[in-house]
């Protein structure tokens, strides 16, 4: 189904609520940014903000190294396994693994731009940045998409069982009663970052 990318803009759009908002760039220099002012656009694999100068700016993905702002972490990873690159939210890092997810809009009803079918991926890496587990699923309230969400739980408890701020903010996802595991995709929707380093 062809959908029109005009009328509907494939971004996210996160307030950052800190004094520290800033992107380090892959050479090692440092972009200070106004709060509230940063946006995601996966469409275009940019980040959009504004400079304390007041100024709107973009850099793209392949710039980026991490950037953090509000609770959140966004940063830089290439798969060895793969060659494949991108820039993925940092939903937490212990002393062995790190957990990163990235939400891809992929279709939108032309009737109702809130339908926005979005690919969610999961990927769960060892300290060398190799990919130990992953998974991709859909917001889609279907039979497939529950299919894969069922096994969202399991993945982070093997490597995240002893963290416990991360468990309690998954539990609070997990204790949704939405139908075929839906209350799960909230977690990702709001990729807040849980420090799990000893």
């Amino acid at each position: 189904m062809k959908f029109p990318l005009v009328s509907f803009l494939l971004f996210i759009g996160i307030s950052a609520f800190c004094q520290d908002s800033f992107i380090l760039k892959r050479d090692g220099s440092r972009i200070d940014f106004q709060k509230n002012s940063i946006q995601i656009i996966m469409q275009d694999k940019i980040l959009s903000y504004k400079s304390m100068s007041g100024s709107q700016k973009d850099i793209d993905f392949k710039d980026v190294d991490q950037a953090f702002f509000g609770n959140y972490k966004f940063k830089y990873f290439k798969f060895k396994e793969n060659k494949s690159s991108n820039c993925y939210f940092v939903l937490s890092e212990s002393d062995k693994h790190t957990l990163i997810c990235l939400g891809v809009p992929i279709s939108v009803d032309e009737d109702e731009s809130a339908n926005v079918k979005i690919k969610y991926e999961m990927y769960i890496l060892d300290k060398q940045n190799l990919v130990v587990d992953s998974l991709t699923f859909s917001n889609q309230n279907n039979a497939n998409g529950a299919t894969a969400r069922s096994l969202i739980s399991e993945k982070i408890a093997a490597y995240f069982k002893t963290c416990d701020n991360l468990m309690t903010r998954f539990a609070d996802f997990e204790k949704l009663e939405e139908s075929q595991y839906m209350g799960l995709v909230g977690f990702f929707r709001v990729p807040n970052f849980v420090s799990c380093v000893n």
